[in-house]
């Protein structure tokens, strides 16, 4: 069985310099386009095809494969860079995993332990948007990181219910971040992603902290 790999909470280890992979111009890159989707593994843990976020399913040339690919025959979802080569096939030329989030409430443990602590450290905003088949809520964010000594140093991500604001089929979120004791030299781009349950859902808004003050954004999720 087809297993697709997601998360509750994005965690990444950012110690090194991100640089944006597509260049435009009229050079090779070019003619690469960079879209969000599913990107099916085989056995041996190259993408063999994609389902973008328009709904276009593409087979692709084995070859290209991630550290981050654990498992075999699984989905991951993921920003790619691809040529078309075809109708319904394209050469992947490169991608960055795009986490997912499931949004979660800050409750106490099974044992009575407290619940977590908020943390809301700031970082700068990009984009939102809600992707064309109306599945994911998106977003692509810069973090300020830098090289640290703690090799277990983390910057997490995650979505936190309001429910204070939150209404019947409105979702009111607040995104959760925590610079983990990482120095903030340079930046680096973050992408992350949210499914929509349309049964119950037909609008969200999220609230972010920059370094410019808090940030508000608001969606229509319906199809």
């Amino acid at each position: 069985m087809r297993k697709t790999i997601t998360a509750a909470v994005v965690v990444a280890a950012l110690t090194g310099c991100e640089i944006d992979y597509y260049e435009k111009g009229e050079g090779e890159m070019s003619l690469v386009t960079a879209e969000m989707g599913m990107a099916h593994c085989d056995g041996e843990r190259q993408v063999d095809y994609m389902l973008t976020d328009g709904g276009v399913r593409l087979a692709m040339a084995p070859g290209l494969t991630a550290d981050w690919m654990t498992t075999g025959d699984s989905t991951y979802r993921v920003l790619l860079y691809y040529k078309r080569t075809g109708e319904g096939q394209a050469e992947a030329v490169n991608m960055s995993r795009v986490g997912v989030m499931t949004p979660h409430a800050l409750t106490e443990g099974k044992n009575g332990e407290a619940a977590p602590q908020m943390k809301s450290d700031p970082l700068h905003w990009e984009s939102a948007w809600v992707s064309a088949d109306g599945r994911w809520l998106n977003l692509r964010l810069r973090l300020m990181t830098g090289r640290s000594d703690d090799e277990k140093a983390l910057q997490t991500l995650g979505l936190v219910p309001d429910t204070v604001q939150s209404a019947k089929r409105h979702q009111h979120l607040r995104l959760y971040h925590d610079q983990g004791g990482l120095p903030q030299h340079y930046s680096t781009v973050a992408y992350a992603s949210m499914a929509i349950d349309a049964d119950s859902t037909d609008s969200i808004t999220l609230t972010v902290n920059t370094y410019e003050g808090e940030v508000t954004r608001s969606f229509a999720t319906t199809r």
